[in-house]
């Protein structure tokens, strides 16, 4: 099953979070997640979150020109319904023009070739010097996620290099010493890299 199957079902909310067969708790879950995030939000600032799902996080963004992008149409449906301005991947053009773009539970369900992709999204959607904040956790090895909903993770050198062959700048990244266990997940496991988008000299 892929996610743009999930999507049409009745259980794709609790497929993006394990909240999502409480909607309350669902939404109150996507205030938490917003609130790091909006703290790095000086209006008029443009915004996007890369694979915003049905808009749990993304709703809770105040202050600032928002946009949701996603592979799901359904979700981005789900979207447009609550005034949430969404677009298709696929359909949307990354123009540059975004200050921040984030990514929550994203990454880690991306094989690397996916991943690369989605990196290369993120950099020609930020204006130069913008900021991306990507959960992408790193640990000592690398994974491949074997299913639709499983984990893949990085490890420091890989995404330094792809980085640096994309065009972004670390910031600031969060590492796991050990390999990944689903038995012992690393205290840096849900944090966001940070990434900046070089200034042309």
């Amino acid at each position: 099953m892929s996610w743009i199957e999930i999507g049409k079902t009745p259980h794709a909310k609790q497929a993006i979070h394990y909240l999502g067969g409480d909607i309350q708790k669902y939404n109150e879950s996507g205030i938490l997640d917003a609130s790091p995030i909006q703290k790095l939000i000086p209006a008029p600032f443009k915004v996007m979150e890369y694979g915003c799902g049905t808009g749990r996080i993304l709703q809770h963004i105040k202050d600032c020109h928002k946009v949701g992008v996603d592979i799901v149409p359904e979700f981005v449906s789900e979207c447009k319904k609550n005034g949430i301005e969404a677009h298709l991947i696929k359909d949307y053009d990354f123009k540059g023009d975004c200050d921040i773009i984030y990514a929550i539970t994203v990454f880690i369900h991306l094989s690397k070739k996916d991943g690369l992709e989605a990196l290369e999204n993120v950099w020609r959607g930020l204006k130069e010097g913008g900021l991306a904040l990507l959960q992408i956790p790193i640990y000592k090895s690398n994974k491949e996620p074997s299913k639709w909903y499983d984990v893949g993770v990085w490890t420091e050198e890989l995404l330094r290099e792809t980085c640096e062959k994309v065009g972004f700048e670390v910031v600031t990244l969060y590492t796991n010493p050990d390999d990944f266990s689903f038995d012992k997940v690393g205290v840096n496991h849900d944090k966001a890299q940070v990434l900046r988008k070089k200034i042309k000299v």
